[in-house]
């Protein structure tokens, strides 16, 4: 089928592929001598993604129904409308609170059986943005750090090894999985999708904290949008609403796209964090080319 979810009509729809299929900041499995389990592009999930297009409908009131409105669990939200509805997957459970006694251990995002590689997966999932800030204290992972600055990659993957993917291998996992009727898994699976933003005075992308390819961005605080300004004259830009971020399609030309000197008028009575997109201004006001994602941090960032 001759589909692209990046073109997609429909924004829901984009977000759902982007969620999917982007490239991935983090992807663990145990036990490692297992293949690594990946979501597969394919030939079904370009069907269900384009009759979503045709109609989103559906999943768009499945994400209207979430309680939830955090970021992250209209991510995860995506991923469980999508495995609901490809053969391929069966979802046996989600959110599912593991308790020691009256005390909740965690829960799992997903348990779901895979029918094609005939295995049980337990799956975590999480959306991160990170800066990579080279004066953080620690070395290698410890410098991608989160806009809320408690947050960076090595805590992420330590609480993702230690504790979020194990705990479905505990007694009380397994005595919860037994009384429910659930197998237990065979592989345990991290999945981090996001981006990876380097400051703005070293443009090109630090060390990679993964090996495989990634999103990236720039990132730099309040003060600086005038150098920013110096270095993308020619560029036009749009303050992305949270609500957006996981759309990789930048707003079309004529829908609020402005010179840095007005954005950072509208940046000054927004806050901080903000999320931009930049692209290259052509003739009569519109915008063109590449996009570039902008990350702006508080001056006083991170402390």
């Amino acid at each position: 089928m001759d589909f692209s979810w990046q073109n997609a009509d429909h924004q829901i729809v984009r977000e759902l592929g982007w969620s999917l299929f982007s490239p991935s900041i983090l992807e663990i499995s145990f036990p490692p001598s297992q293949p690594a389990w990946q979501l597969g592009e394919d030939e079904e999930a370009r069907h269900i993604l384009s009759a979503l297009d045709q109609n989103p409908a559906p999943l768009q009131a499945f994400i209207n129904n979430l309680k939830d409105r955090r970021l992250g669990a209209h991510f995860e939200a995506l991923w469980h409308f999508f495995l609901d509805r490809h053969s391929f997957y069966q979802l046996l459970a989600s959110n599912k609170q593991i308790l020691e006694g009256k005390k909740t251990l965690g829960a799992l995002d997903f348990l779901l059986e895979d029918h094609y590689r005939q295995q049980i997966i337990h799956l975590e999932l999480a959306v991160k943005f990170y800066l990579y800030l080279p004066d953080a204290s620690g070395s290698g992972l410890e410098k991608w750090i989160g806009p809320n600055p408690d947050d960076n990659l090595a805590i992420k993957y330590q609480h993702l090894i230690n504790h979020q993917l194990p705990l479905s291998s505990t007694p009380e996992a397994l005595t919860t999985f037994r009384k429910l009727g659930l197998p237990k898994p065979d592989l345990q699976v991290a999945i981090v999708k996001g981006y990876l933003f380097s400051p703005l005075e070293r443009r090109e992308i630090p060390e990679p904290p993964v090996r495989y390819p990634h999103l990236t961005g720039i990132w730099l605080r309040g003060a600086d949008l005038f150098t920013l300004a110096q270095q993308f004259a020619d560029y036009h830009w749009q303050i992305i609403d949270k609500q957006h971020w996981l759309d990789p399609v930048p707003p079309p030309a004529g829908s609020g796209w402005m010179s840095l000197q007005k954005q950072e008028i509208i940046l000054s009575g927004a806050g901080f964090p903000q999320l931009l997109a930049g692209q290259p201004a052509r003739n009569k006001g519109g915008v063109s080319g590449e996009s570039v994602r902008l990350f702006v941090v508080p001056d006083d960032w991170p402390d």
